[in-house]
């Protein structure tokens, strides 16, 4: 099943899953969500959000199916999501001056 995945070309990617072959596990969830352990994180769909926290066996769902998402970091679990969170704003503040993650974000 394809799904509508863009990956960010400097994409953020968790603590706990530094040192891993990040290929494989992005090859992983375009294929099988349901045997991949991770959280996405993506650049929110709408205006009051800027960033989207999800588990990726969510992708199973038949919306995911229709909806491109364009994907800024993967995370081992919600905590290790929370800190990409955390790095990613810093990252923006320290280069833009502002907290405006999607534009930073952007690509």
């Amino acid at each position: 099943m394809d799904r509508m995945l863009l990956f960010s070309p400097k994409l953020y990617i968790g603590n706990e899953l530094k040192g891993k072959n990040i290929e494989k596990l992005v090859s992983k969830i375009k294929s099988h969500p349901l045997w991949t352990g991770a959280y996405l994180l993506t650049l929110s769909r709408n205006s009051s959000d800027q960033i989207d926290i999800f588990d990726v066996r969510q992708l199973q769902q038949s919306y995911y199916r229709n909806h491109t998402l364009r994907v800024v970091g993967i995370a081992k679990d919600y905590d290790d999501a929370l800190n990409l969170i955390q790095q990613i704003t810093e990252d923006c503040l320290a280069n833009k001056g502002d907290c405006n993650l999607k534009e930073y974000l952007e690509w």
